[in-house]
């Protein structure tokens, strides 16, 4: 009898090595997603992942968040991974389509939903280019200043937020990005499933109105505005104007709209209003003397604490406008006392607390300079900032004869600044030494 012949084992439905690189990317994608910054804070470090919460942003440090972008990314690429695992095409295909949605949500919200979390991003690209200004003029010189550091926004239009948008989205948002389209790609290449495109087009639609339709509606009550007070229609003036702020929460944070309500109540001799107030600290010739635009801004915050959270902002603003101005006439002391006052207003002002870092050294506070310039560095992430910061701490080091912690604080500046930073270098090599 003849031994039969041995049956051949059918294929597996998958290859081992497909399979392993297929979990390995959706492992290594997922935990980028938790652990990588979806939004770039020009200044500060963060919102990684799994602190970017889909709730409103509050100032204070972040926690990590169930409920937050990168978690619920990172929830989509295992289910995908599965998927794939299970030859689930079309289900994959929706694990894209649902990455590619939350990846369109997230700078929306950052521009058109949370005007908190807008105005910390606004704020910080303009402080960037006041520390860059304030480097280069009154700090030791470096060789030349960093090319790519943010412009300056303009996030008046929709259009304008739009691109910003753009501008703020950091690595995390880019590897979910990718992670989708190649989960939509391979899932609609092997399931043919149009629909699960048509509904990933009308998703991404449908999304950008519903983010977008407040914020234009402020935009269009605005222009309604406008054209009202040129025809000298002040009360339909006013009443276009809260409606934009009642629409968008960056335009009730926007004090040029508190401005534009106290010129209409000038234009009626109503001189006692909270909004007069603010539209006569905001004029150029009121901003000759600062001190006088602070003290007209501390007035509307006593009359009316409504107005709080945004004149505290412009007051700290304008102190730290004042510490500049001060330092530049060599006034370092009151320079200092000014940068202070901006703090007690905004603590969160990493320029009004870069300004002071220099000015207690000038005015022999080292020890107090160094303990505030370690901090900050410690908060910050752009790498020019923070390697002045560590050379303000390695010059009152050394006053204070901390020779070996100045030599660190150095080469920390130089760690962070290795291509501009001829102010680290030499401080580490000694005057007159070569630098080649």
């Amino acid at each position: 009898m003849k031994p039969s012949a041995s049956t051949p084992s059918q294929a597996p439905p998958f290859r081992l090595l497909p399979l392993v690189l297929g979990w390995s990317s959706a492992l290594l994608t997922a935990a980028l997603a938790l652990v990588s910054k979806w939004l770039n804070f020009p200044l500060s470090r963060q919102l990684r992942g799994i602190d970017f919460s889909l709730g409103l942003y509050t100032p204070a440090p972040q926690h990590p968040h169930l409920l937050s972008f990168g978690c619920i990314a990172a929830g989509l690429i295992l289910l995908g991974a599965i998927s794939f695992t299970l030859q689930w095409w079309r289900s994959l295909s929706w694990v894209g389509a649902l990455l590619l949605w939350l990846t369109l949500l997230a700078p929306l919200k950052a521009t058109m939903l949370d005007a908190g979390l807008l105005q910390i991003l606004a704020v910080e690209a303009t402080q960037q280019q006041l520390a860059a200004a304030f480097t280069q003029q009154a700090l030791p010189v470096n060789f030349g200043s960093e090319p790519t550091q943010l412009s300056r926004l303009d996030l008046n239009t929709i259009e304008d937020r739009i691109v910003a948008a753009w501008d703020f989205v950091h690595a995390g948002w880019w590897f979910v990005l990718c992670g989708g389209l190649l989960a939509i790609g391979y899932g609609y290449s092997r399931s043919r499933a149009n629909t699960v495109l048509y509904v990933t087009a009308a998703g991404l639609v449908g999304i950008s109105v519903i983010c977008c339709a407040r914020p234009a509606l402020a935009e269009l009550a605005l222009m309604r505005a406008h054209s009202a007070e040129a025809r000298a229609d002040l009360d339909s003036a006013e009443k276009a104007y809260r409606q934009a702020m009642r629409l968008d929460g960056w335009q009730a944070l926007n004090i040029a709209n508190y401005s534009s309500l106290g010129c209409l109540d000038e234009a009626r001799g109503l001189r006692n209003t909270p909004e007069y107030r603010v539209y006569h600290a905001q004029l150029p010739s009121t901003q000759v003397d600062i001190t006088t635009a602070i003290g007209e801004l501390e007035l509307v915050r006593a009359a009316d604490p409504t107005f709080s959270n945004v004149v505290r902002r412009r007051e700290a603003e304008l102190y730290t406008q004042y510490a500049r101005q001060l330092h530049a006439l060599a006034a370092y002391g009151a320079a200092a006392a000014a940068s202070q006052n901006a703090l007690q207003r905004d603590p969160g002002s990493l320029l009004a607390a870069y300004y002071l870092s220099r000015d207690l050294y000038l005015i022999g506070r080292y020890a107090d300079a160094v303990a505030l310039s370690m901090k900050l560095a410690t908060d910050v992430d752009d790498p020019t900032f923070r390697a002045n910061l560590f050379s303000n701490a390695g010059d009152a080091y050394t006053m204070l004869r901390a020779y070996q912690d100045a030599k660190v604080a150095y080469r920390k500046s130089y760690l962070y600044d290795y291509v501009l930073n001829l102010r680290g270098l030499s401080a580490l090599n000694g005057p007159g030494e070569d630098l080649q």
